[in-house]
């Protein structure tokens, strides 16, 4: 295939954003077990359209259901695996809405995004 300089390339998918929780796994876990009882939003890996691969960590004793995951008031792509949860961030953004069920309570947290 011939690049004719002006081609994209493809937009990243939520596979992207596994894909790089795969790679960076240990890293996500010492991060996890630094702070196992808290909430976190990790930037993983920025792409060339300025979207970004996150992921989130809840409390090792959490068990969500029924989440989400807004930017800006912009639903956003995730998929859990791993014990944590692949975010594909579409846009920049400094922080992010995870709203879920645990137990038996309604949860809404927003999350700043930081560097892992």
């Amino acid at each position: 295939m011939t690049d004719n300089g002006t081609m994209q390339p493809f937009e990243p998918t939520i596979r992207a954003a596994v894909n790089a929780v795969e790679a960076r796994l240990a890293e996500i876990r010492a991060a996890q077990d630094s702070y196992p009882d808290q909430w976190q939003a990790l930037h993983l890996e920025s792409f060339w359209n300025r979207d970004a691969a996150l992921v989130v960590l809840k409390p090792q004793n959490v068990h969500p259901t029924d989440m989400t995951v807004m930017a800006d008031g912009d639903l956003q792509e995730y998929m859990g695996g791993h014990g944590v949860v692949a975010v594909l961030l579409r846009n920049e953004a400094k922080h992010i809405v995870v709203d879920c069920n645990v137990e038996t309570a309604t949860v809404q947290m927003t999350l700043p995004i930081t560097a892992l």
